[in-house]
């Protein structure tokens, strides 16, 4: 639902930097809300596991639904979904995580960076 409201904004700057910024459902003020809420001193092992997931997952939605978008909004807006996926937030490699969430936090991180690209061609 969220890569669908994303994809389905006007192509204009203003319009995309709402729905990936500033709109109360937006990836970024999801990620706000999450990473307030989490609790450093959980008494629950998986706490930290299922924020890192929980980010992780708004990051692959963010660069999916930057692969909807037309070839030319794509060179034009591929510096604010990027700026949106580093909003967002990597969750430190370093963490004290089980391995296969460490492989997959890893994997996200490579598919976000081959789907939204730092340089579009043009």
């Amino acid at each position: 639902m969220l890569a669908k409201r994303i994809a389905a904004a006007p192509p204009t700057a203003t319009y995309l930097r709402h729905r990936l910024f500033t709109d109360l459902l937006s990836p970024t003020q999801l990620a706000r809300a999450l990473r307030r809420e989490w609790r450093p001193a959980s008494p629950d092992p998986n706490a930290f596991a299922a924020l890192a997931f929980a980010l992780a997952e708004l990051r692959l939605t963010v660069a999916h639904a930057f692969t909807s978008m037309p070839p030319k909004g794509q060179r034009s807006f591929a510096p604010l979904f990027n700026e949106a996926l580093n909003a967002i937030g990597d969750v430190p490699l370093d963490a004290d995580l089980i391995s296969s969430l460490q492989e997959y936090l890893e994997t996200v991180a490579g598919e976000c960076r081959r789907l939204v690209p730092i340089e579009v061609m043009p």
